[in-house]
């Protein structure tokens, strides 16, 4: 068996707009983080992290604006950005 995190949490037949990035979708059930036996050590400080990060920025920014086109980091195995340009609208 083979699996290619590009492709997870985007099966059309359980994610409802699997190509979207939505903060609101409920995720349970996603490939972030494996389980058991084989669960990312690193999981509970990258949520903490992501967390804390997501508050700060809840607490100091009223809206972002796309102000490009995004750049895609090329890589076999990972899916990310090289270039994400935006204008930050602070509270």
């Amino acid at each position: 068996m083979t699996v290619l995190s590009p492709g997870a949490n985007r099966d059309p037949r359980y994610w409802d707009r699997p190509d979207e990035f939505d903060l609101r979708r409920r995720t349970a059930g996603n490939l972030g983080y494996g389980a058991g036996a084989h669960v990312c050590a690193g999981m509970t400080i990258a949520r903490m992290e992501g967390e804390a990060l997501i508050r700060a920025l809840a607490a100091r920014v009223d809206s972002w604006h796309l102000e490009g086109d995004p750049e895609p980091r090329l890589n076999n195995s990972l899916r990310g950005l090289s270039r994400l340009p935006v204008r930050v609208e602070p509270l």
